[in-house]
């Protein structure tokens, strides 16, 4: 027994002389670390606008890592151990404003360098056409058919003012929205002020031309295995001058969005993008200019077929917005607190679960909506599937909205409370829906209002020289009413056709004249070549229409007392475009 206690404490006593062996006398703390050193070769440098890489050596003592302020700038590496070279890339300026990008090299939070980045901008005068087939090679250059490329390495490389030519085929998004992270985020994401342009051949050569009834070109929200992208093309692109975003000849369809809104949000430009809106196009707050497109069969919790969003400016020319279904609201066209405009256009069929089958427009953030829309026809949208009550079968024009409508043909719609239009504001802004020069027939409005309504006493509705005969209704609005209660006012039809009756600028019916729409309306259809369907009227010594509306001299005053204004040479011209030379009413002009 006492030998293991011997043992036990001879064994900690050696140990103990050993380590004080190994130390100096003169040591009492163990080691002093070096002082962080860390700094660049250089502090400051510009690039030009097409980019490129930069050597740039790091001296540092001890290990680093780096940091950058702008995601077009990468580095070979972000950290290390000493000083050493590194590569920095840049990416190529796309816009017409010079950028900066901070480097930040650090070891510790007290010990830093900074290497600040100049990148000057792209020339107004440099501007670049890319080609691409579906087959392309992404590694062509893209300037020209004999070397197409393919759509994401040509959206990758396009900047303002740049163009994008596509043959004719199908192409489907791969490339996520910018902060996106599932699957369906994936979208053709226009981030700059360019054109996308299809109708071309598929196998074009120098030279070819754009035909887009021949060679469709369709871009597709299907990304197979049954899965599909909230947005098929989304906008977010930042305006920059006059520049604007061009989409040209394109079908954008099989968009898919978010059964629910707020859910899926992302923050990209100067946008909020939400999967449940814009299943065909998302307009973000960029000035936009859709022309010669179709946009079909798309779906989405709200604006099944458009989103246009805050502030944006969106044209569109001789497009086609037809067979989108939302679940709730809007299953044409969304119009958020932006400026529309609307020329040749055909708005129809369009499905919604809830509210405005074919184009809403309500105010956001007190940002108003502001819709002109013109030469165009709004047909046969219904929003009564689903429930009965539900208002505006064509349009919905909801608080903070000033929408005018001029030379349109609105028929087929069907809604529980106006065909036509619904109108609904509130007292900090209301609502106000103008028709001029319209044709509205053979429209339903089961609880109210065949053809116009206005829901509440903040919400106006004017038609003037329009065709407002044969809807559906109450007997008490068949044509043209108000929700029980409110002041009739607000709905006012004047120097048009209001039911059998013409009726003069008070609303008055002017005797001896009767209107019926089934004999003084001819067929649905394409006339003189325009691109939208309307009613032409039949000859008839008895028929009002043909020569008792409104002169040129009435409607041009009338146009300019909107703000914005509408052209005089719409307003002195018919849907078809042919010249108002006999005062008629409604649509088209009598020959």
């Amino acid at each position: 027994m006492a030998m293991k206690t011997y043992v036990r404490f001879i064994i900690p006593l050696m140990a103990s002389v050993l380590l004080s062996g190994c130390l100096s006398s003169e040591d009492n703390t163990g080691f002093d670390p070096e002082t962080p050193e860390i700094s660049f070769s250089q502090k400051t440098f510009t690039i030009g606008s097409s980019g490129g890489e930069i050597p740039l050596k790091i001296e540092s003592n001890l290990p680093w890592r780096i940091t950058s302020t702008a995601s077009w700038v990468s580095v070979s590496e972000n950290h290390g151990m000493t000083g050493t070279e590194i590569t920095v890339t840049v990416q190529r300026n796309r816009t017409r404003e010079e950028r900066t990008a901070v480097l930040t090299a650090y070891v510790t939070d007290e010990y830093t360098t900074e290497f600040t980045l100049t990148q000057e901008a792209a020339s107004a005068s440099e501007s670049f056409t890319y080609y691409v087939k579906t087959d392309g090679d992404a590694g062509a250059s893209g300037f020209s058919w004999e070397e197409a490329t393919t759509l994401p390495t040509a959206m990758d490389l396009a900047g303002d003012g740049d163009v994008i030519c596509l043959a004719a085929g199908t192409y489907a998004p791969v490339a996520l929205l910018t902060g996106g992270t599932d699957e369906q985020e994936k979208t053709f994401e226009i981030h700059s002020n360019f054109t996308l342009e299809g109708g071309y051949p598929a196998d074009a050569v120098t030279g070819a031309v754009a035909d887009p009834e021949a060679n469709v070109t369709t871009l597709s929200g299907n990304l197979g295995g049954g899965t599909s992208a909230y947005h098929v093309v989304t906008v977010t692109a930042v305006p920059y001058g006059e520049s604007s975003v061009v989409l040209k000849n394109l079908t954008i369809t099989g968009g898919a969005g978010h059964d629910e809104v707020e859910v899926i949000m992302r923050s990209v430009g100067n946008s909020i993008i939400d999967a449940g809106e814009g299943g065909g196009l998302f307009i973000g707050r960029s000035r936009t200019k859709v022309t010669n497109c179709t946009i079909s069969g798309n779906s989405a919790c709200h604006a099944a077929g458009v989103l246009v969003y805050i502030g944006a400016e969106a044209e569109f020319e001789n497009c086609r917005i037809t067979g989108n279904t939302a679940v709730n609201n809007g299953g044409g066209i969304w119009n958020q607190g932006a400026t529309v405009y609307m020329n040749n256009c055909t708005i129809e069929r369009n499905i919604a679960g809830q509210q405005a089958a074919g184009y809403y427009s309500i105010d956001s953030d007190g940002s108003p909506s502001i819709s002109r829309i013109y030469n165009s026809s709004i047909s046969y949208n219904d929003n009564t599937l689903y429930n009965t009550k539900r208002s505006g079968g064509a349009t919905y024009i909801r608080a903070g909205s000033d929408a005018v409508f001029v030379n349109c043909t609105f028929t087929g719609n069907k809604a529980g409370y106006g065909g036509v239009v619904s109108g609904h504001g509130t007292s900090a802004y209301p609502s106000e829906s103008t028709f001029i020069s319209c044709t509205m027939t053979g429209n339903s409005g089961a609880d109210g209002g065949g053809a116009l309504f206005a829901y509440n006493d903040y919400a106006d509705v004017r038609a003037y020289n329009c065709i407002v005969s044969g809807n559906t209704g109450p007997a008490s609005s068949t044509d043209a009413g108000v929700l029980d209660g409110i002041d009739p006012s607000h709905v006012q039809v004047s120097n048009s056709i209001l039911g059998s009756s013409l009726v003069d600028e008070s609303g008055a019916a002017v005797s001896g004249w009767t209107f019926s729409a089934s004999s003084m309306l001819g067929t649905y259809g394409f006339y003189h070549g325009a691109s939208t369907q309307t009613f032409p009227l039949t000859e008839s010594a008895d028929n009002p229409a043909l020569d008792q509306g409104m002169t040129y001299a009435e409607l041009s005053g009338l146009a300019a007392s909107f703000s914005p204004a509408v052209d005089p040479e719409i307003i002195g011209t018919d849907q078809n475009g042919l010249s108002r030379s006999r005062n008629s009413i409604g649509a088209v002009t009598a020959e």
